[in-house]
């Protein structure tokens, strides 16, 4: 892993989330990110998505989750925005250190699949650059009872989820699935052989799989005013990858930008 793309907390304080003004933007629910960053949710194989504005306390809580999970001893990994062109290497790739790996095919970064907590940072970009990868770890880690915080943007998310057509790259699909389906039995993914064989290609679909349907108040406003969707069809080729529905914790931090905030106190 590149020293940018994945990181350990060392030492970082706490100080902001204590200091943390939870009035400023008038959606966040203070007793739920207290419970969240004490890190009881990882005990519980759940996990969390945050959803805001810029600069409206994501990673705040993010990391104040991430410290209290070091704190306790569990292992965790920081995940940040990909690298450009090298996303793929960032996920993957040949060697002792990557589940699933042998001399033919690629396997998982063995430090991201099997931390207790994995905080990524800029999820619509993963999604974007990297989607069959990045879906291939998240519901992997699900499958293994591991807990993740995803942290994205309103407009990336929006972006995603109002692309109905947008589709993974087919191209990638029998080489990044086949990897990840390991030698050993015990390794391979259900979630894997799901979309090798089901043959599921958007990433609206994925997320649903793994349990994320979390939806922005202007999102759910435009649904309202549409016809109802059909439900969600799939082929019963592959068995639930899941034996219960994943847990998340939706946080909406809002969008009121908080540097916008303190210029205003301080003018």
């Amino acid at each position: 892993m590149t020293q940018s793309a994945t990181v350990n907390s060392r030492g970082r304080s706490n100080n902001a989330l204590a200091n943390f003004d939870y009035a400023f933007n008038g959606v966040l629910d203070q007793a739920q990110v207290e419970e969240l960053v004490t890190a009881d949710f990882v005990g519980r194989a759940e996990n969390v998505i945050l959803v805001g504005g810029w600069a409206t306390g994501k990673t705040v809580i993010a990391h104040g989750a991430f410290d209290a999970a070091n704190a306790r001893g569990l292992t965790t990994q920081y995940l940040s925005g990909p690298g450009g062109h090298m996303a793929a290497q960032q996920l993957a790739g040949f060697g002792p250190c990557y589940v699933g790996s042998s001399g033919a095919r690629q396997g998982l970064r063995e430090n991201l699949l099997n931390c207790d907590l994995l905080v990524v940072d800029e999820v619509e970009r993963w999604l974007e650059v990297a989607p069959v990868l990045f879906m291939l770890l998240i519901g992997r880690r699900i499958e293994l009872g591991k807990s993740n915080i995803l942290v994205v943007t309103s407009s990336g998310w929006e972006r995603l989820f109002g692309r109905e057509s947008h589709l993974l790259p087919s191209y990638s699909m029998p080489e990044f699935v086949n990897y990840a389906l390991a030698v050993e039995c015990d390794q391979r993914s259900m979630f894997a052989r799901l979309l090798k064989i089901d043959g599921i290609t958007s990433v609206k679909e994925l997320m649903e799989i793994v349990g994320i349907a979390f939806k922005l108040p202007t999102m759910a406003a435009e649904d309202a005013e549409r016809q109802p969707s059909q439900p969600l069809q799939r082929s019963t080729r592959v068995r639930s990858p899941f034996a219960k529905a994943p847990v998340w914790h939706a946080v909406y931090t809002g969008e009121n930008n908080y540097r916008d905030v303190l210029r205003r106190r301080c003018a």
